[in-house]
């Protein structure tokens, strides 16, 4: 079994593009993992829900690897999302994941099918390579709400070690970490919970919104996780919970990611259609919000 351990903030990657949004913007990306590496974090996720996977072709997705890969330069564990329409797509980008130097995969089930086809898809990913998976719990994403026995399943995969959760149960992602089954790791991924979750004993948070305030979320994980200063880890989240408010609230997260990158100065270039930048009202919120986390 690997010795990985993952823990702090995994940034959910934002996936740069062109102006044009007719190519990933590579420079942008390799200049935001460095930026988030120098920041602390504790390892990073491309290709997810906020890096719009499903509007990067297969080529596109092992490209970005491969780009994170490097840029993290061993500083961090990357671990790329490879779920996929079908089972052998997504283990094509597992295995791809495991030459390019990846630490561990993540993937969300597939939609559409029973527990069988669930338990099926994940066995083949995880038997694919030697790497760690994560589980990516995400209903509203895949239509795929698993239950505390079903987690418990999954979790006696062989390389099954992780789970992110986005559904947003905080009663669930408080069951599994309070009485992890056969010992998955369980980090809280919907970012109005990030507090809770860790605060709740979660080891790591997977969290879009480091991407724009990097130094604050890992300020937050360490005030909670290793100084274990309450008073100062509610401070921290009272600053960034306007902000985590607005851009979880928002319609088009991925896009509402991307407006805070440019306001606070990171280029990301737009999102791909059909997401559609934030009106002027939001924009002028946002700024707001941004410079109270920033205060």
């Amino acid at each position: 079994m690997s010795s990985l351990v993952l823990s702090g903030i995994l940034p959910a990657l934002t996936t740069p593009f062109t102006a044009d949004a007719e190519a990933v913007d590579e420079a942008a990306l390799q200049a935001l993992v460095q930026r988030l590496v120098s920041a602390g974090v504790g390892g990073l996720i491309p290709c997810g829900s906020t890096g719009q996977y499903g509007a990067l072709t297969a080529d596109e997705r092992r490209r970005v690897t491969e780009l994170v890969v490097d840029a993290a330069a061993g500083a961090v564990p990357v671990v790329p999302h490879v779920g996929a329409s079908t089972t052998a797509a997504a283990v094509a980008l597992a295995e791809h994941a495991k030459s390019a130097g990846a630490s561990a995969v993540m993937a969300t089930p597939p939609a559409g099918v029973g527990w069988d086809g669930v338990l099926a898809h994940y066995r083949a990913i995880a038997g694919a390579t030697d790497l760690p998976v994560m589980l990516y719990h995400i209903p509203e994403a895949t239509g795929q709400t698993f239950s505390a026995e079903q987690i418990a399943e999954l979790a006696q995969i062989d390389n099954v070690r992780y789970m992110k959760d986005s559904s947003g149960d905080f009663a669930l992602v408080t069951e599994l970490i309070q009485r992890p089954p056969h010992g998955l790791e369980v980090f809280n991924g919907s970012d109005s919970l990030t507090f809770a979750g860790l605060a709740a004993g979660a080891g790591a948070s997977v969290w879009g919104m480091a991407n724009f305030i990097p130094n604050q979320a890992v300020a937050l994980h360490r005030a909670i996780a290793v100084d274990k200063d309450l008073e100062k880890a509610r401070e921290i989240w009272s600053k960034i919970w306007p902000v985590c408010r607005l851009v979880d609230t928002h319609d088009d997260y991925v896009s509402a990611v991307k407006a805070a990158c440019e306001v606070v100065g990171i280029q990301v270039g737009p999102s791909r259609r059909p997401a559609i930048a934030p009106d002027a009202a939001f924009m002028a919120e946002l700024r707001e919000t941004l410079a109270i986390a920033a205060s």
